[in-house]
Order: C-alpha cells, then sequence, then structure tokens
C-alpha cells in the first residue's frame, strides 16, 4: 500500500514540475489578428499584453526596407533600428495588416530587397492600430531593457 501511495505521489509530483516547464507555442499572426480586431479596446489592451515577448512567427513580401529611428523624451534616449515592412495581407477576419520586422544590425538588412519573400521568428512587440490597417511589430534581436523603452514597453 505504502508503494502504490509513494508511486502515485512521483507521478503526481512528475506531472506538476513537467507542467512548469512550458512549450514555447509560436504565435498564429492571422490568430492574433482576429482575436485582436474582435475584441474591445481593453481587450485589446489584454490581447497584446498576454502575447508580449512571446516568439512569433512571420513570413510576407518585402515592400520596403528604412531606417527607423525613435526617441524616449522620458529617459532623453535615442534608438536606431531597421524596419523591414512587408506588403499588406487579409487576415481571415477580413481586416487589413502588414508586418513590421526590426532589426538592430544594418548586415542583415542590406541584402534585403523590395519584392523578395522574407520568412523570420521573432519576439512580437505590439499591434499599432492604424485606420483600416494594422502594423504587427516584431523584433528578431535579444531584446533589451533599452529596447523595450524605445518600443515604448
Amino acid at each position: 500500500m505504502r508503494r502504490a501511495i509513494k508511486s502515485i505521489f512521483a507521478a503526481v509530483l512528475f506531472l506538476t514540475l513537467a507542467s512548469s516547464f512550458s512549450y514555447c507555442e509560436t504565435i498564429s499572426v492571422d490568430e492574433l489578428v482576429t482575436r485582436y480586431v474582435n475584441a474591445t479596446e481593453v481587450q485589446r489592451q489584454q490581447i497584446e499584453s498576454e502575447y508580449r515577448y512571446k516568439t512569433i512567427s512571420v513570413s510576407g513580401t518585402i515592400k520596403d526596407v528604412i531606417d527607423w529611428n525613435t526617441f524616449d523624451e522620458k529617459t532623453d534616449t535615442a534608438g536606431h533600428y531597421y524596419k523591414v515592412i512587408t506588403e499588406s495581407k487579409t487576415a481571415k477576419a477580413g481586416i487589413s495588416y502588414e508586418i513590421s520586422i526590426l532589426y538592430k544590425d544594418k548586415a542583415k538588412v542590406e541584402p534585403l530587397s523590395k519584392g523578395q519573400e522574407i520568412k523570420t521568428d521573432g519576439t512580437f512587440i505590439k499591434i499599432i492600430n492604424e485606420i483600416n490597417l494594422l502594423s504587427i511589430l516584431v523584433y528578431t534581436d535579444e531584446l533589451t531593457p533599452e529596447d523595450k523603452v524605445m518600443f515604448e514597453l
């Protein structure tokens, strides 16, 4: 009887510990956009918080590659990034979105050209809700505290 109880206890302990090491699931852009457009403003903030800093896999056709400078007035700090913008797509929910992939290293964007297909994984940062178009910001490098300030997180 004791042996059976010990075995059950060991199994429960193992399952509890194993579940604490969660699998890092990649976010579906279409799922994210659909949830976002069908949500209230309060729910949208919750959705962004839920997905923020999670890995997202993105792909698309490059529309442009630009220098992107940011400035945080609170800390008087400037940041410099390179933004790869994709052609807009339409989600199943019927809303158009584009993906802005941010890089810190110029060498990573120099070989990229307009019209080229791109597929990458990165960290979901936020959604910018423009008129009739959502912009999904994804950061591909290691996210530092300074980067978080530049992205207003």
